[in-house]
């Protein structure tokens, strides 16, 4: 006791609690350089062998917008394949020079992001409200099967292609926040890649019928990826998160499905070959996204990652 005030635990510090530490998962850098070959050999030739049993003869341009320029430049050849190319290209370029030249530009992060993902919300919104009507959920038609091409179904899917480029802003943002980690081969290949098979498919003039559902069911998942961004980017959890992920995997094999359906004479109105692309394309992406998504080749980025220790709040 001192100067007649008894000495309590109350007076000694207390020591709290550490907080628990939790490391992400280990980025797998490995070149794989057989696997990207195998994903690329088999997504070339389903290219090539749907446009194949499509017939190369038949004639180039939009179905009920070729009279319209600009829209049919947009998904010539030159600018379908050529601009993914270009894509790539950047992504490996500069993701070399942010890591060599540039400071991680934090006030994207806070400022740009959550605008863009909002106008990704209300573009993809529009997106699913034009091509709703085309897709009879209700009665029990969701595929749009033996559906008729229509011209305000070509104007959303254009849309939707066009969509497709705009997304190129997610990598772009990750290289500018320094965010090597998430440059997967995912990433880069499905965007580099998705918007060709809506490209061709406009430019052989059937970017309607029952090819409306993978637009609108895309288009429907991006309006869910967009809002979890957006309400993460606000410092707050999804406690639905893990749905999302759900429903991604359940869009790539609905596409699949679908796909199937035309191909075995389910739709009589759309060309047996183009779905092809779909029944070729799906089964990489749902490799991916169940078994490769922490892949990111290091010849990708340029850049070594490494698996920092985060704490549990900032994981939230």
């Amino acid at each position: 006791m001192k100067h007649g005030h008894m000495d309590t635990i109350f007076d000694k510090p207390v020591k709290m609690p550490a907080k628990k530490k939790r490391s992400r998962r280990p980025v797998d850098q490995s070149a794989g350089l057989g696997v990207t070959s195998i994903i690329v050999v088999v997504y070339a030739l389903g290219i090539y062998g749907s446009l194949a049993t499509y017939g190369f003869e038949h004639k180039l341009g939009l179905r009920f917008h070729s009279h319209i320029e600009w829209m049919q430049l947009a998904v010539s050849d030159a600018a379908v394949f050529g601009l993914p190319l270009l894509y790539v290209a950047l992504v490996m370029i500069c993701s070399r020079l942010s890591a060599r030249c540039g400071k991680k530009q934090r006030w994207v992060k806070d400022r740009v992001q959550p605008v863009y993902n909002v106008v990704q919300i209300v573009l993809c919104s529009y997106m699913v409200i034009g091509l709703w009507p085309s897709v009879d959920l209700w009665g029990g038609n969701p595929f749009a099967l033996n559906t008729q091409p229509d011209k305000a179904m070509e104007w959303f899917v254009f849309v939707h292609y066009l969509s497709k480029f705009l997304d190129w802003c997610d990598t772009f943002f990750m290289i500018l926040g320094q965010s090597y980690r998430q440059i997967s081969f995912l990433q880069v290949f499905h965007h580099a890649t998705v918007g060709m098979i809506w490209g061709i498919l406009l430019n052989r003039g059937w970017g309607s019928g029952t090819a409306a559902y993978g637009a609108f069911i895309n288009s429907l998942t991006h309006v869910l990826m967009y809002m979890h961004y957006f309400w993460t980017s606000t410092g707050r959890k999804n406690p639905l998160k893990r749905y999302l992920t759900k429903f991604q995997l359940a869009q790539f094999a609905s596409c699949v499905l679908h796909a199937f359906l035309v191909v075995i004479g389910f739709d009589t109105v759309y060309p047996k070959g183009l779905p092809w692309m779909q029944v070729m394309y799906h089964p990489i992406m749902l490799f991916l996204f169940s078994c490769k998504m922490l892949w990111a080749p290091l010849w990708l980025s340029g850049v070594p990652v490494a698996a920092p220790i985060r704490s549990e709040k900032q994981t939230q």
